[in-house]
């Protein structure tokens, strides 16, 4: 019985503890896109960029310059989440960049986020 108990208790402690690693992984993992940033990017940026984020737009395709391709890596490497955010908001042309690039200011801080999050995904 005593054997029993032991066996019990130890399976015990390895669950509570696989729990904590769980919960401790969850919380330390990046952050993700939320669900609503796919709307909100197909809704204002997908025409330009693309569905893919890769710059090949519709719209996109008779633009000079083209628009960013969110999938390259040096490009991802080199630009804040700052930076993003805030050409999303402000529009290229305040941002030195792509005057095409239109301004989001009616964008919630939560939506730009999301967007930034979801942008960044887009290279993996």
């Amino acid at each position: 019985m005593a054997r029993f108990v032991t066996t019990a208790s130890w399976s015990l402690v390895a669950l509570l503890a696989a729990f904590a690693l769980a919960s401790a992984c969850y919380h330390l993992a990046p952050r993700r896109a939320e669900p609503r940033a796919p709307r909100v990017y197909a809704e204002r940026c997908a025409m330009c960029h693309g569905a893919a984020g890769r710059g090949d737009g519709v719209a996109g395709r008779s633009l000079e310059p083209r628009p960013r391709d969110y999938a390259d890596a040096a490009w991802q490497a080199t630009v804040t989440d700052e930076t993003i955010r805030e050409t999303i908001r402000r529009g290229g042309q305040a941002m030195g960049r792509s005057g095409a690039m239109p301004a989001h200011p009616d964008l919630s801080e939560r939506e730009l986020g999301d967007l930034v999050a979801y942008i960044r995904t887009v290279a993996h």
